[in-house]
């Protein structure tokens, strides 16, 4: 079975990272690429790099599985129908470095990366990207393709919406509800409920805006 890892950038390298270590102990993965239909084809921290267009001709869906590692909510959720859209299987890798309680669920596609704990009773959504240093407390959910970055706190039962954003270092009260595609700005504190569509900051976090771009990361 062959692993690609959809994105070469900073998340994809730190993505081949995790890959690496848990191949290392499982054996899963016969050859690990890098797909990226933006950066040239060739090779890229020691990995082949193609287009996704490249292995869909030389590659039958039966025989790889594809994680997607990028950032950015709304590029996660595209790329991940595109991948099921050609009938590839979307494959989660969860670092061994994580601490991941028994009684949670994982769906296919979450990147976990060390240093991670998921209390028990927690669901972790499709296609999820969670980061280093990242808390996710008992009974809370995560739905697909959400982005927790460093440092994140979740405290227990929280439901976090589809296609949300933390930031770095923020922190979300117990019971509380982030709606989907919602974005925290780094080092927010969230004392309570927060609509969908909106970027909350700040101590407590309060609506700044609407997220009316439908991204977090947008070019200078």
């Amino acid at each position: 079975m062959i692993l690609g890892i959809y994105g070469s950038g900073g998340a994809g390298r730190e993505t081949k990272d995790i890959a690496e270590t848990v191949n290392a102990i499982t054996g899963r993965w016969e050859q690990i690429l890098f797909i990226d239909d933006v950066a040239p084809a060739g090779a890229r921290a020691g990995l082949e790099r193609i287009g996704f267009k490249e292995l869909c001709g030389r590659v039958p869906p039966d025989t790889a599985v594809i994680t997607i590692a990028v950032g950015e909510p709304a590029d996660r959720k595209k790329l991940a129908a595109r991948v099921l859209e050609k009938g590839y299987r979307l494959e989660s890798i969860v670092s061994p470095l994580a601490s991941v309680s028994p009684d949670s669920s994982i769906s296919p596609g979450a990147v976990v990366y060390p240093g991670v704990f998921i209390g028990p009773g927690c669901v972790i959504g499709g296609n999820c990207f969670i980061m280093s240093g990242v808390a996710v407390c008992h009974d809370s959910a995560l739905g697909s393709h959400s982005v927790c970055a460093c440092g994140v706190k979740i405290a227990g039962n929280c439901l976090i919406g589809e296609s949300a954003y933390l930031g770095l270092n923020a922190c979300v009260k117990e019971k509380t509800t982030i709606g989907g595609e919602s974005i925290v700005g780094m080092g927010a504190v969230v004392m309570s409920d927060v609509p969908s569509g909106v970027i909350v900051c700040g101590i407590p976090a309060c609506i700044i805006k609407n997220n009316t771009e439908k991204k977090v990361f947008k070019k200078a």
